[in-house]
């Protein structure tokens, strides 16, 4: 089975949307972004073909403009209430209801699809508010990536508490229209 990482921007109060849109527009994290979650882990994993996985549900589809999607590089994942096909990603509908497993989470299950897939190196977590959630409560969860934007955008979508599972490891300092940012690296 497969550890993931979960990587998202928050504001200042973990604010992560608002009206279902993100705020703020910062090149530098949407570059760190596709590079962190397209680079593999070795040269080794390149050779090989393998690709990483991202995963969202579908709400977080929808914001990625049309000429980015599916995010290229990666297997895109869409985690869908509804049984609807999603243009260059796989979909998967989590159970409505049975037992509460970890298995049986739409992480748990994005987990085993990539069990079965020879070609995947590395899973992220790209939201949105719900799977994110999830995500920090799964045991399998084992890395946080957030770049934290040092302003109040007054979102109405929270990234969850981590801080009392998570520990700090790593942090790089940006700044890019007038916004001060970090890029942080939490560990389980």
């Amino acid at each position: 089975m497969f550890n993931f990482t979960a990587i998202a921007a928050i504001d200042n109060q973990r604010g992560l949307a608002k009206e279902g849109k993100i705020p703020w527009f910062l090149t530098k994290d949407m570059k760190f972004f596709r590079n962190t979650t397209s680079l593999l882990t070795d040269q080794a994993a390149a050779l090989a073909g393998k690709k990483n996985v991202v995963f969202m549900g579908r709400k977080t589809w929808d914001t990625i403009p049309l000429k980015f999607r599916p995010l290229p590089d990666r297997l895109n994942v869409v985690i869908s209430s509804q049984d609807a096909q999603f243009d260059g990603a796989t979909t998967v509908v989590p159970p409505t209801a049975g037992p509460s497993s970890m298995d049986m989470t739409a992480c748990g299950q994005v987990l085993s699809i990539c069990a079965d897939l020879p070609f995947v190196d590395k899973v992220f977590c790209i939201g949105g508010a719900r799977l994110y959630t999830e995500a920090v409560q799964h045991p399998a969860c084992e890395e946080l990536i957030l770049t934290r934007i040092d302003h109040n955008f007054d979102c109405d979508l929270f990234f969850p508490e981590y801080e009392h599972s998570f520990k700090l490891v790593q942090v790089l300092q940006e700044e890019q229209q007038g916004h001060c940012f970090r890029m942080e690296r939490w560990r389980r």
